[in-house]
């Protein structure tokens, strides 16, 4: 599993919503897979969060490396990214162990 947040700009709630949105369905088509996105209910205020999730370590590098080839996934990136705190962003990858 991936947990990906970011918090929005000050004054940048709704383009970032906006945005979310638009990233989590090029990146479903992209992988091929559902992905989900909310907002954090505790956290910092407006905290945005995407789960998305892999059978295993090989699916998600398989993910990654088909994202990163992909020109309007990297160029959604660059479209987004004023709508963010700067150093606002993390991701966290788990695994099931038992």
């Amino acid at each position: 599993m991936q947990l990906t947040t970011a918090t929005p700009a000050l004054g940048k709630l709704g383009a970032a919503v906006g945005w979310g949105v638009q990233i989590t369905e090029l990146v479903s088509e992209i992988i091929g897979e559902p992905v989900f996105f909310g907002h954090s209910l505790a956290g910092p205020f407006g905290e945005l969060a995407w789960i998305g999730a892999s059978a295993d370590a090989s699916a998600w590098d398989r993910t990654q490396e088909a994202l990163n080839k992909d020109p309007r996934y990297l160029a959604s990136l660059d479209e987004g990214t004023p709508n963010f705190e700067g150093g606002s962003g993390s991701v966290i990858l788990a695994r099931r162990v038992a």
